[in-house]
């Protein structure tokens, strides 16, 4: 995707998008929530790329890959533009906690897609592609950014840097609920 510039025309929630659709390994059933024509055009180029994969890993007898999962699509869109869990777990027919570990998922992704955008293959290229290479880093910068939030950014720091300390009054362990960050109610 990166050496066949396919992300660049897009902004840091479809690129936050198209990486999360790697993350879905399941077989249950799910549904698919919208996108947009650029983001299912990116998609139908991907699904080449994709099964190009799969055709050369069968050809060496390797089968790493596994198909993507043709429903899975729409979710970190979704949380990127603001939904909460529980309206996406409603709409895709996905759990909660399950949607947490794909966000979690799509971020690590996020990571190492950003560190395959600061490589530069070939030295000759290295000033060609230095200003479109900066721009594609700071658009899936963006895009980890618009999926930190609430229990998807709590857990996800938990996971890489474990658990906080408790201060005397607990205080480490709080997540202010999304709904709460968003209109400004007050819940226990």
């Amino acid at each position: 995707l990166l050496n066949a510039r396919v992300l660049d025309g897009l902004d840091p929630a479809e690129i936050a998008e198209v990486c999360s659709w790697f993350t879905w390994g399941r077989e249950s059933q799910i549904r698919g929530l919208p996108v947009s024509p650029r983001l299912h055009r990116v998609r139908e180029l991907l699904n080449k790329m994709h099964g190009d994969v799969l055709t050369e890993e069968r050809r060496a007898r390797l089968e790493i890959s596994r198909p993507l999962a043709l429903d899975f699509q729409g979710i970190a869109l979704a949380w990127a533009e603001g939904n909460t869990l529980s309206e996406i777990s409603k709409r895709s027919r996905i759990a909660e906690g399950d949607l947490v570990g794909l966000l979690q998922k799509t971020l690590d992704l996020l990571s190492q897609l950003r560190a395959a955008a600061s490589q530069t293959s070939q030295p000759g290229q290295a000033r060609r592609l230095a200003g479109l290479d900066e721009r594609i880093i700071a658009r899936i910068d963006d895009a980890d950014q618009l999926l930190r939030r609430g229990v998807v950014e709590a857990s996800y720091r938990w996971a890489v840097s474990g658990l906080p300390d408790l201060d005397e009054e607990g205080e480490a362990w709080d997540v202010t609920p999304l709904d709460d960050q968003r209109d400004g109610a007050s819940r226990p």
